[in-house]
Order: C-alpha cells, then structure tokens, then sequence
C-alpha cells in the first residue's frame, strides 16, 4: 500500500516573507497558487520536503491522516 501525503499543509498563517515563502506553511507563493492543479505526486513531493524543513504544526497537520489510515 503506498500512501501519498497530499493534504494542504496550510495552518492559517499566511504571510509571505521577503523570499515569497509563506511563514506558516513553508510553500512558495507559486507552489500556493499551483495547489488546486498540482496532480497528487506533485503535492506529495511539496509535503515531503515541508515535513523536513518545518514546524511541528505543519508536520502534525500532514502525518494526522495517515495515523489514521495506518491505525485501520
């Protein structure tokens, strides 16, 4: 069974510093507004890198889905 991390790894602080990443979540403004388009593979790749690089609100708001999904 491969499990994909696709959900949004927004938490509600948007705000772009002066790079255009977002404080809150990590992604690019680009990768922001590619989100909805972007195939599953591609968000997939996005989280990996954010479960790497980010706080502990972005990784508990990723990996929550597959402990349950793991758990089943």
């Amino acid at each position: 069974m491969v499990l994909l991390v696709t959900r949004s790894p927004c938490i509600g602080v948007c705000k772009l510093d002066r790079h255009d990443v977002c404080k809150g979540c990590g992604r690019t403004a680009a990768e922001i507004a590619r989100w909805g388009r972007m195939d599953p593979e591609a968000r997939h790749d996005i989280n990996l890198r954010l479960l790497a690089t980010e706080g502990k609100q972005v990784r508990k708001r990723l990996l929550k889905p597959l402990r349950k999904a793991v758990r089943r």
